[in-house]
């Protein structure tokens, strides 16, 4: 079952493109397995979502600051 043995590498590549558009069933599945059991790219992952939440409010400009980019977690 090579397909669900992610690198560290290979998990960071897929959590950077799932933010893009939605991974097929199988690396989706892979991903989720390998963050089940690797700390440090759950870290990673976290702190992507993080940046992603902080960088939606610098896109919508002064009006989206109060909106989208308010702090609060999806």
């Amino acid at each position: 079952m090579k397909w669900m043995q992610h690198t560290c590498r290979q998990a960071a590549e897929l959590m950077s493109l799932q933010r893009d558009e939605p991974l097929g069933f199988w690396r989706a599945l892979g991903l989720k397995l390998h963050l089940g059991v690797c700390g440090d790219c759950r870290e990673v992952d976290r702190q992507l979502d993080r940046l992603s939440d902080l960088s939606a409010g610098l896109w919508g400009g002064a009006h989206g600051a109060g909106e989208e980019g308010d702090g609060t977690q999806r």
